[in-house]
């Protein structure tokens, strides 16, 4: 679940994919109101996958905008920040193959 803040949610106005062929009529953005109080978060397909991933397994938003144009959690995956009431931890997020693989940083989304 990929949580938006407001510059996110500019970012992904701005990217009018409400125009994308593709997108016409599909909602890329929702509210999470079991987990997230209501937050606003990125929309799944019905497989459970981002509304943004590919086909080969990329990012749409990536692919037409550049890196710098995804939302924030995305940009730092898989890097994750895991908050508890004193503190907050950084964190892989394993499920991502070359973390997994303990792949460098760099090599994880190439451009």
């Amino acid at each position: 679940m990929v949580r938006l803040n407001a510059d996110d949610l500019k970012r992904l106005k701005e990217q009018r994919w409400d125009e994308h062929p593709e997108y016409r009529g599909i909602r890329v953005v929702r509210r999470s109101f079991f987990l997230l109080r209501g937050a606003r978060v990125l929309a799944h397909k019905a497989d459970g996958s981002c509304v943004f991933l590919t086909p080969v397994g990329r990012c749409r938003i990536h692919e037409l905008f550049g890196p710098e144009a995804k939302p924030l959690m995305c940009r730092q995956f898989p890097l994750q920040v895991v908050r508890t009431d004193r503190d907050a931890w950084v964190t892989v997020e394993r499920t991502c193959p070359s973390a997994a693989a303990d792949r460098r940083w760099p090599n994880i989304w190439p451009d």
